[in-house]
Order: C-alpha cells, then structure tokens, then sequence
C-alpha cells in the first residue's frame, strides 16, 4: 500500500498540536509520497508552487503524471518561494499564533452569541458590525467543533 499525504496545513495548527509527518511513522518512509505547497503557510495560494517528497519511485510515478498537467511557474515567485522556506522557526511560531487568536476569538463570539434554529446552531443577528454583514452572519452556522 502506498499513501499520499496533502500536508498544506502542517504549520496551521492549534491548541499547541504539533504535526507529524506520515513519512516519519515506522515502515512508512518508502511508501509514502508527501505533498505540500507555499500557499496556506505564507498565504499565496494563487501562486500554485508545491513539492512532493519521497523515494525515487514515487516521485518518478507523480512526475510522469505531472508533466501533462502543468506547465510552468514563473521564476520570480520561485525565487520568493525559495526565500520563503528559508525564513526562521519564529515565522511559522507567529503563523500558529495569529490563526490559533483568529480561531479562539471566532470561537468565543460563537459560543456567546448562538441560538438554537431549527435544530441547529446559527448566530444570532446581534452582532455590533454593519447591516449586511450582520445579516450575512445570522445565516452563518457556528460549529461548537474544535473548541
């Protein structure tokens, strides 16, 4: 069996989780095939620049199958993408933070100001903020998951 790993958000963690990559686990280093990207860590999705990491085999099989779906990235945001896996541990330490205050504070406007509907948790319509938006999240279902 081989598995193929989308591990995009392996520096988005939350509550102090630390990511462990399938690869690492015992008998799993020669059959897994790790695929991850710029986009999600430094916010650049558009730029469309990922890897993938495993044994000659498997990368050998996902570049056979890759050379008839893209075509090229352009050089410059390679360059930034090359500057950008080089930055310090402090960067994805502060990424973890600002997502794990965005999340929590989510979270906590949630939890104070939700409403059963219908047999579902919706917010209520109270919110402090604009019209539109206000109505735009009285719509918006708040899960009580993760928190």
């Amino acid at each position: 069996m081989i598995a193929i790993t989308d591990e995009v958000y392996e520096h988005i963690l939350y509550d102090g989780a630390t990511h462990t990559r399938l690869a690492t686990l015992p008998g799993m280093a020669d059959r897994t095939l790790t695929i991850s990207s710029l986009g999600k860590t430094f916010s650049v999705t558009g730029w469309k620049i990922g890897w993938a990491l495993g044994t000659q085999p498997l990368v050998d099989g996902l570049n056979r199958a890759h050379q008839f779906i893209t075509f090229a990235v352009s050089s410059p945001l390679q360059m930034a993408a090359a500057t950008a896996l080089n930055l310090p541990a402090t960067y994805y330490e502060e990424l973890q933070a600002t997502y794990q205050g965005k999340r929590d504070y989510l979270l906590a406007r949630c939890k104070r100001r939700v409403s059963k509907r219908s047999g579902r948790t919706a917010a209520t319509s109270s919110w402090s903020t604009g019209e539109a938006l206000r109505q735009r999240i009285s719509r918006t279902t708040c899960s009580s998951r993760g928190g």
